[in-house]
């Protein structure tokens, strides 16, 4: 670890202007639980390119562990919401994630982590559309089945929910 990192920073010294170097960085320090240290670096490298889809796909990482370190101790508290801090970040998880897809539509890292984040967030009409979109062009995709379903059966919608689950296992028993 010491060795990556004495090489990720020799990197960016040399090219601090380079936003690959520090995504990778940025993934890096994720690896090692430096939480924080690692969305500096996924901010930075999303200053460095607005479209940067690795440090776009960090930066959202980072904002949903977030949110969930905080729901995980209110829920130790016997407190369940969401306040501005939690939906804020939410929504710029959203926004990085949803651009990620618009400069790499096939981006299968962040089309699931933008799931979970709608499903978190109680979207399950965004997730139910970002499936339905993304099955049109890729019906063999049982992960996006199983979501699809997943965002139906949300919306009580237990027929639709039924018939995705099923098409999901049938493509896992065809493989």
């Amino acid at each position: 670890a010491q060795n990556a990192e004495h090489w990720a920073l020799r990197a960016i010294k040399r090219e601090p202007n380079n936003a690959d170097y520090r995504a990778t960085y940025a993934e890096l320090l994720w690896i090692w639980d430096r939480r924080e240290d690692s969305y500096t670096q996924a901010k930075r490298a999303i200053e460095l390119d607005s479209n940067h889809t690795r440090g776009l796909y960090w930066a959202s990482k980072f904002l949903m562990w977030q949110i969930q370190f905080f729901m995980d101790g209110e829920r130790e508290r016997g407190r369940i919401h969401l306040d501005e801090f939690a939906e804020k970040d939410r929504e710029e998880a959203i926004g990085y994630l949803e651009r990620i897809l618009h400069a790499t539509p096939d981006d299968r890292e962040g089309r699931l982590l933008l799931a979970l984040v709608y499903y978190d967030g109680g979207l399950p009409d965004r997730l139910v559309s970002l499936f339905k979109a993304h099955l049109e062009l890729h019906p063999e995709d049982r992960d996006g089945h199983f979501f699809l379903g997943l965002g139906y059966q949300v919306k009580q919608e237990l027929k639709a929910a039924y018939r995705s689950y099923s098409r999901a296992v049938d493509l896992m028993n065809a493989e």
